[in-house]
């Protein structure tokens, strides 16, 4: 692995062998949430016995891995997730996630599959599935929903598909007092279609996986 603090065109030559263990019981999850803004209260431990070899193209993972978390909230949507359950195994290039639940007013529970070869672009194979199950909790609103969602294809060119209904709640209108306006002359609005200029200004352009981003999810909302 090339470890130089300079742009380096390839750190991990993708023939390299990989040799790689990992194993823990009751591994504190409390520190990850530090490392990433996307949750937050997260409470709970993880356990895992994993073996990586084989090459970067082409890996080969065998072992298991589990998540059970008391608590954990979505920054997003502000949505406090509790009981989570996870479980995984690794079967040579494959990730299978056997079961994944969760609690949030109703209940979510996912399963599939991510093909890790090559590692840089995987494949995804996931369902997720929701019974009144809380999916907003923030100054925007209250929501709950049934519904199903899979997300299919290489993580550059991943396709979101399903329906959804929203089966009660509430959303909050915002004070029209309390509007932000967008200047169209802002060089960050100009940058999200001049990707150019967005590399100049040192403004984030986004991941290739969601530029690429196809949805085809059908909303709907039940009244009464």
């Amino acid at each position: 692995i090339d470890l130089a603090l300079d742009s380096v065109a390839e750190r991990l030559p993708k023939t390299g062998q990989l040799a790689l263990t990992l194993t823990g019981d009751s591994i504190p999850m409390a520190p990850l949430a530090e490392l990433t803004d996307a949750v937050t209260d997260m409470q709970g431990a993880a356990r895992a016995d994993i073996t990586v070899g084989g090459t970067w193209e082409k890996p080969a993972l065998s072992g298991t891995a589990g998540v059970d978390l008391a608590q954990v909230r979505l920054a997003a949507t502000g949505v406090l997730m509790n009981d989570v359950v996870g479980r995984v195994r690794m079967a040579v290039d494959t990730m299978v996630i056997d079961s994944l639940s969760a609690r949030s007013g109703g209940r979510i529970a996912g399963s599939g599959t991510i093909l890790l070869s090559p590692m840089d672009n995987p494949t995804l194979q996931l369902t997720m599935r929701a019974v009144d199950a809380r999916v907003l909790d923030n100054e925007q609103g209250e929501l709950f929903a049934d519904g199903t969602v899979r997300a299919t294809g290489p993580l550059d060119s991943l396709a979101v598909t399903g329906d959804v209904a929203i089966v009660r709640g509430v959303i909050f209108i915002p004070d029209p007092a309390k509007f932000d306006v967008i200047d169209t002359q802002d060089p960050a609005i100009f940058a999200v279609t001049d990707t150019a200029t967005a590399e100049e200004l040192g403004i984030s352009a986004g991941s290739p996986a969601a530029q690429n981003l196809r949805m085809d999810v059908g909303v709907e909302v039940r009244r009464g």
